[in-house]
């Protein structure tokens, strides 16, 4: 489910951050893919931006410019 910093049905809320790209298809189903569920989060390396100030979270992320 995409992040989506100004919504409230959950996905405002970081759940965890993919390693790798992947492509979505509604017609394949769930994907597995390798993702980061804690640690060091360097938001100036995300392909998307993240405002670490503000972001909901999981509460297992450290956030940093």
């Amino acid at each position: 489910m995409p992040y989506a910093s100004g919504a409230s049905d959950g996905t405002e809320v970081i759940a965890g951050f993919l390693l790798t790209d992947q492509s979505v298809d509604a017609a394949r189903g769930n994907v597995s893919a390798p993702g980061v569920w804690h640690g060091r989060i360097l938001t100036s390396k995300l392909p998307s931006t993240v405002a670490a100030a503000t972001a909901k979270q999981s509460g297992q992320f450290l956030l940093e410019a």
